[in-house]
């Protein structure tokens, strides 16, 4: 994998703000210059920018992390807690509101493996009638 690799300045490389970009880098007819070329290596490590560029130069970057250890995790447990959730009372809800002769104005939704198995003729009441429609996942059901 290849990165290329502009220099912004020492304080960017160590987390502050770059310089400002400057007209210096174009020549004469108008092209950019090329610039350095930073490249992995094939265990996945990245070298420091070399001191020319205002790196370090031959050391290795460290990969650091700013969020706290575990927080992706938890958040993906909690969102997945939150799915469930929801599925159950999605269910619940689209059981409720959409019991034959109710006059709930409410929006028909179902996901289109519903509409191709058992709910086709619901979904084709609710068309026919010009009420709103919403079919989630229609492009896991193509080809």
């Amino acid at each position: 994998m290849k990165f290329q690799y502009v220099n912004r300045g020492y304080d960017y490389m160590h987390g502050g703000d770059p310089l400002p970009v400057s007209c210096d880098l174009e020549i004469s007819d108008g092209n950019l210059e090329v610039s350095t070329k930073w490249n992995a290596k094939s265990d996945g490590s990245v070298s420091c920018v070399p001191k020319e560029m205002g790196g370090c130069g031959s050391s290795v970057l460290e990969l650091r992390r700013i969020l706290p250890h575990g927080w992706m995790s938890d958040l993906e447990g909690k969102a997945h807690d939150m799915l469930k959730i929801w599925e159950v009372e999605q269910k619940t809800f689209q059981q409720e509101s959409f019991t034959e002769g109710t006059n709930e104005s409410n929006i028909y939704c179902s996901e289109s493996r519903d509409i191709l198995r058992e709910r086709m003729l619901l979904f084709q009441k609710h068309w026919t009638n010009g009420e709103p429609i919403i079919v989630r996942d229609v492009l896991k059901q193509g080809t």
